[in-house]
């Protein structure tokens, strides 16, 4: 298992990655294959995962992200979300108040003053979707389908009013995703 310093730089070169990849408008595994070391496991699992969920992940970012558009929102803190988005919905093995702390570290290294508080918020309002969905289908597993329907979310002009025990009730994927769990 790596040290938490070596998790965390997996993290930041995951992001380096990633800003590479956004800047030359190609694919995340793209500059991950060019690589003259190959990158850690870490590194290669955040990376390929983001790229591979990254329409699901805009999309949860997006739902949250209150009064910001995802073209309004600086890039590395768009990329920094999406990591920290990846990690909540897919890093079973991480706590949530771990991943995002760590995005958020990373936000205050390379973002803005506010980035930090910034990220803090989506991936807040993430994690409580992700927790939810993955209680209410008593999976342990996470994935970012957990992320596709903020309309079964509780707070969602869809739920209001409801009780929360519909949350994850419509979402398309839950029971595929249990079965292929079991």
């Amino acid at each position: 298992m790596p040290r938490p310093d070596d998790r965390s730089d997996a993290r930041e070169r995951a992001l380096y990655l990633l800003y590479e990849a956004y800047s030359k408008g190609i694919s995340p595994a793209d500059p991950l294959a060019v690589q003259v070391l190959e990158p850690d496991a870490l590194t290669t699992l955040l990376v390929v995962g983001v790229g591979e969920h990254v329409e699901e992940l805009d999309a949860a970012i997006a739902a949250r992200a209150k009064g910001w558009s995802l073209a309004r929102m600086p890039v590395l803190d768009l990329n920094i979300l999406r990591l920290g988005a990846y990690e909540l919905s897919l890093g079973s093995d991480i706590p949530f108040a771990v991943a995002i702390n760590e995005a958020v570290e990373i936000g205050k290294r390379f973002g803005s003053e506010e980035s930090g508080a910034f990220i803090n918020g989506i991936l807040d309002r993430i994690a409580d979707i992700v927790r939810k969905k993955t209680t209410a289908e008593g999976t342990a597993r996470r994935s970012p389908r957990h992320l596709r329907c903020p309309e079964s979310h509780p707070g969602s002009a869809r739920f209001r009013g409801r009780r929360p025990a519909a949350v994850g009730a419509r979402c398309p994927g839950s029971a595929r995703e249990r079965r292929q769990v079991d």
